[in-house]
């Protein structure tokens, strides 16, 4: 027989089923399907969209600490937006060549977004072909 009373049992399985019932919510949380992102509202189209890759094409850059946004336009008039790498300075970062290069979204490709690279020159005019009053800050 067991010399341990009985309350001592009790509280050990109940302490047990509690830290499982917390793992339990745990591992819930974190295998759950997440929510996909919203949609944006009504009247207001999206500018651009940009993918992981995308994203990963812009911060491939040595020493990148994220992205700069810029609106532009594209060769055909029509508003887009314009994304290069950036030091945690905020300094743009050249690429592997020494030359600043920036990416263009052009249109989404499916489950996929199109960009197109430009250089430094090209990506100022672009961005300088968007200025207007109408621009947001």
């Amino acid at each position: 027989m067991s010399s341990e009373p009985k309350r001592s049992v009790t509280t050990r399985l109940v302490g047990m089923a509690l830290v499982g019932a917390v793992c339990g919510a745990l591992i819930y949380s974190l295998a759950a399907p997440k929510e996909s992102c919203p949609t944006p509202p009504v009247g207001i189209p999206p500018t651009a969209y940009f993918d992981r890759a995308n994203m990963e094409a812009i911060t491939r850059a040595f020493g990148s600490w994220g992205g700069r946004f810029y609106l532009a336009t594209r060769e055909d008039g029509s508003v887009s937006v314009l994304a290069g790498p950036i030091k945690d300075s905020g300094e743009h970062i050249p690429y592997t060549s020494n030359t600043l290069q920036f990416h263009l979204f052009r249109a989404l490709a499916g489950a996929r977004t199109d960009m197109t690279s430009m250089d430094e020159a090209t990506s100022e005019l672009a961005v300088t072909a968007a200025s207007t009053t109408m621009k947001p800050t």
